[in-house]
C-alpha cells in the first residue's frame, strides 16, 4: 500500500489535538450531560436523521463467517490467545444457505463478519460476494485487515461497503490492546478503501480501559474528519474469556450521548449502527438517540453460539420481527438500505 495513504493518517492524527484544546470542554459536557439535558441532546439527534434520512430503520443480515483471528486483541474474546473457543469456519454451502435464507426474508443487506484471519480463503469470499450480489443482495464486509490486492479483488466481485473500526484515537491505548498494531496504518486502510470506491464504515468502543473522556472526544473528532459513510459505537463488555474480564462495563448512558454527537456532527454520514452491546432495551434507547440501523442475526447453529467477540450479558441476537417492533415503538419505519 502506497505510503500516500500513511502520510495521510498521521497528518490527520496530528491535527487533532488544537482542534481538541477547542472544543474538548464542550464534547466532554455533552458526554457527561443526564437528565432533561440527555433527553435534549437524544431529540436534537432524532431531528437530524429525520432531516438526513427520514424516519427509517435500515435492516442487514448479520454472517458471521469465521471466529478464526490472528489478533490478540485484549478486549475480545476471539484473541488468539483464547484457547477455550471453538473456532470455526462456515463452509460455501453453509453460507449461500444463510444468504437464500436472508433472500427468503426479503433483506438486501449482507453484513459479512470474520476474525483477522491470515489464512482467509478470498476466492471463497469473493465466490459468496458474488452469489449475494448475483440475488441483488449487496455486501458489506467486515474481515480486518487484508491485503490491498485482496481489497480490489472483492471490490471487483461484487462488495461495496466495508467496515474496519479504530476503536479508539489514544494510539499508545490502541497500540497495547491490539496487541502493538498501529493506529495510523489501521486509517491508512481505511484511506486506501475510499480510494478503491468502497463506501468505508468505522468506530469505536466506548468505556474501554485506560482511555479517557479527553479520548472520547477525540475519537468523535477523528470520525468528523474521516466523515465515514457507516458509524457506531459499541458499549465496552468484559467478554470472560478475554484479558480485560476484570475490567468494568463502559457505561451505556455515555455512549448513548456519545451516539448522538455523531448523529449531530457527522454530516454526510447517514447511517449510524444500532450496537447489540447496547442490549435488547438499550438498542431502543439506541434508535432513539440517533441510530438508524439494526442487523438480522443469521449465523446457523451452532456457530452462532461460537462467535465471541464482545460477548457479555448485554449483548442480544437480534431477529426481524424484534426490529419491526422496536422500530414502530420510535415511531420508525424499517425501511431499504442508503
Amino acid at each position: 500500500m502506497d505510503k500516500q495513504y500513511f502520510i495521510q493518517a498521521e497528518t490527520i492524527l496530528n491535527s487533532l489535538g488544537d482542534i481538541l484544546s477547542q472544543k474538548e470542554n464542550v464534547i466532554v459536557e455533552k458526554l457527561l450531560c443526564t437528565g432533561a439535558d440527555s433527553e435534549e441532546l437524544h431529540r436534537q439527534a432524532r431531528i437530524r436523521r429525520r432531516q438526513l434520512v427520514g424516519d427509517r430503520v435500515f435492516v442487514r443480515g448479520s454472517l458471521e463467517y469465521s471466529n478464526v483471528c490472528t489478533n490478540n486483541c485484549s478486549f475480545c474474546g476471539m484473541a488468539k490467545s483464547n484457547q477455550n473457543l471453538q473456532r470455526y469456519r462456515l463452509s460455501f454451502d453453509e453460507m449461500t444457505k444463510s444468504i437464500n435464507l436472508l433472500k427468503d426474508m426479503r433483506v438486501s443487506q449482507l453484513h459479512l463478519v470474520g476474525g483477522e484471519d491470515k489464512d482467509i480463503n478470498i476466492d471463497t469470499i469473493g465466490k459468496i460476494v458474488s452469489y449475494a450480489t448475483d440475488r441483488n443482495i449487496a455486501v458489506t464486509l467486515v474481515l480486518g485487515e487484508l491485503k490491498p490486492d485482496d481489497y480490489i479483488y472483492l471490490y471487483k466481485a461484487g462488495a461495496r461497503r466495508y467496515i474496519l473500526k479504530f476503536e479508539t484515537s489514544n494510539a499508545e491505548t490502541y497500540s497495547n490492546l491490539k496487541g502493538r498494531k498501529n493506529l495510523i496504518e489501521r486509517l491508512a486502510h481505511l484511506f486506501y478503501l475510499r480510494e478503491i470506491g468502497y463506501k468505508i464504515g468505522t468506530g469505536i468502543i466506548a468505556g474501554l480501559p485506560t482511555t479517557s473522556l479527553r479520548d472520547l472526544a477525540r475519537d468523535l473528532l477523528l470520525l468528523q474528519r474521516l466523515a465515514p459513510d457507516m458509524a457506531s459505537v459499541s458499549v465496552f463488555s468484559p467478554n470472560g474469556e478475554s484479558a480485560l474480564k476484570d475490567e468494568p462495563p463502559g457505561s451505556k448512558d455515555m455512549a448513548l450521548n456519545f451516539l448522538s454527537l455523531m448523529r449531530l456532527s457527522l454530516e454526510y454520514t447517514p447511517i449510524i449502527t444500532c450496537s447489540s452491546s447496547f442490549g435488547p432495551n438499550g438498542q431502543i434507547e439506541a434508535l432513539q438517540a440517533g441510530a438508524n440501523l439494526m442487523s438480522v442475526h443469521i449465523t446457523p447453529y451452532p456457530f452462532s453460539d461460537k462467535f465471541s467477540m464482545y460477548t457479555s450479558v448485554n449483548r442480544t441476537l437480534t431477529q426481524y420481527n424484534y426490529i419491526q417492533l422496536c422500530s414502530e415503538k420510535v415511531g420508525l419505519k424499517v425501511a431499504e438500505y442508503v
